[in-house]
């Protein structure tokens, strides 16, 4: 089937499509959460980039081996209203983009678990000489908040012509939220979007967004202003 060329939706992994955040309980299981835990507060306070976060978070794990690395995910679940959604995606000709700051590793499997073909973009890892080693092919050298840019391949895989819709609930999410011409928010950033006074719209499971979908397709939105222009702007700076 052809696209729909008016909308294009991208959408979190890790505590969206996913039941809580797999690389949290990953780090929880497998490391000492709580240097874990300082490492992620030093990344917020822009005392370290998003990949030293990464690299240095890797150092603290123990006993990885692709064993425990497949028991691991396959005790990980999803959002029972996602495949629904999808399927809802696939029947209005949208496309439905994964973007993850998380690992490949368990979003490759989680979605082979429930037969679900996205795309999707994420940072990498690999077990080399028992060490879990991360790698970041998305990375952008303007940005270290983040170590797989979400704003770079939305404004990339989508066209100046459609309705950019962004799905999410934590800190990756923040920077493309003002790109996006309609934002679904939960947890942090519901808050951040309050905060810097972005339209929102809320929700708790994929069924709300699919519900809230149905209206906005009938509406036939135009783009966010304040998102057109702040896209333009990353093109005019390039």
């Amino acid at each position: 089937m052809k696209p729909n060329s008016k909308y294009i939706i991208f959408t979190g992994f890790d505590g969206t499509i996913s039941n809580g955040d797999v690389c949290d309980n990953f780090f929880s299981e497998y490391s000492d959460y709580t240097k874990v835990n300082e490492l992620y507060n030093e990344m917020l306070n822009h005392k370290i980039t998003a990949t030293d976060f990464w690299n240095k978070s890797f150092e603290l794990l123990v006993n990885i081996n692709p064993n425990n690395l497949n028991d691991f995910v396959s005790k990980q679940s999803i959002d029972g209203s996602f495949v629904k959604f999808d399927s809802f995606c696939k029947e209005n000709n949208i496309p439905l983009i994964i973007l993850s700051d998380g690992m490949s590793f368990y979003i490759k499997q989680i979605l082979e678990k429930y037969k679900i073909l996205l795309p999707y973009y994420s940072n990498n890892c690999e077990i080399i000489n028992n060490r879990l080693i991360p790698n970041f092919p998305f990375t952008d050298s303007d940005c270290t908040s983040c170590a797989n840019c979400k704003r770079d391949h939305m404004l990339t895989k989508s066209s100046d012509d459609q309705i950019i819709i962004l799905i999410g609930n934590g800190k990756s999410d923040m920077c493309p939220a003002h790109y996006a011409d309609i934002v679904f928010a939960k947890d942090d950033l519901l808050k951040y979007c309050e905060s810097k006074n972005i339209t929102y719209y809320s929700f708790q499971s994929f069924s709300d967004i699919e519900n809230q979908m149905k209206n906005i397709i009938t509406r036939k939105p135009k783009h966010r202003q304040t998102a057109l222009h702040a896209r333009r702007d990353v093109f005019i700076s390039e």
